[in-house]
């Protein structure tokens, strides 16, 4: 054999290595430790009490309070303010023969303030004002919406306008959901308030651990 003849020296040996460096690397290691916390652990350190659901909906009643609504319709017949008194007494006089009118055919409202009412923004729609929220509408007309019953059509009511006759269309009576109701939703509000207090306290124990 011919192995006991090869001589290696150092120089060789060396070109060797640095030819082929790749073929004598150790893939780097690391050793590691961790912690894990997710949805499910969290979710099982967070309980919420019927006494807190109770408190809860006797703290905030009004997000679960529906106030009465109401809707309106109404003819104007403009005058403003600074008019002169034959121009005031002109509208006054229009409006009192168009109440007259409604007066006379009340179910014919809209058909009458489509054709009498001096209103841009309503007119078209037969005076519809939609759902009346309070301070959307000057006081007098205001007032007079919240005086009347369903069904009933003011008499003359004067503003900074002119002279309006309103007509109260509906009235929904203000609801309150119970706490058997909202129960479930506010359990389930107050559970995500603590676990995100949770989160933020394990995760604070995590990076204390790390």
């Amino acid at each position: 054999t011919y192995l006991p003849q090869v001589k290696v020296t150092e120089d060789m040996i060396k070109a060797y290595y640095d030819k082929n460096a790749q073929l004598f690397q150790i893939p780097e290691q690391i050793k590691a430790e961790y912690v894990v916390f997710d949805q499910s652990a969290v979710e099982g350190q967070v309980q919420v009490s019927d006494a807190e659901v109770a408190d809860a909906y006797n703290k905030n009643i009004k997000n679960y309070t529906t106030p009465e609504q109401r809707t309106a319709s109404h003819i104007l017949i403009t005058a403003s303010r600074d008019a002169s008194a034959a121009d005031q007494a002109a509208a006054k006089k229009k409006a009192e023969a168009v109440l007259a009118e409604v007066r006379a055919k009340p179910n014919d409202f809209a058909a009458i303030a489509k054709a009498n009412s001096q209103d841009p923004g309503s007119a078209q729609n037969g005076g519809d004002l939609g759902v009346v929220e309070k301070g959307l509408f000057v006081k007098s007309v205001e007032d007079a919406i919240y005086a009347l019953k369903e069904g009933e059509t003011s008499g003359l009511v004067q503003s900074e306008f002119g002279w309006h006759i309103i007509k109260l269309n509906s009235v929904k009576p203000a609801t309150q959901k119970s706490l058997d109701t909202a129960r479930e939703q506010i359990a389930g509000d107050l559970k995500k308030q603590k676990m995100a207090a949770k989160y933020t306290e394990l995760a604070g124990v995590f990076t204390e651990t790390a």
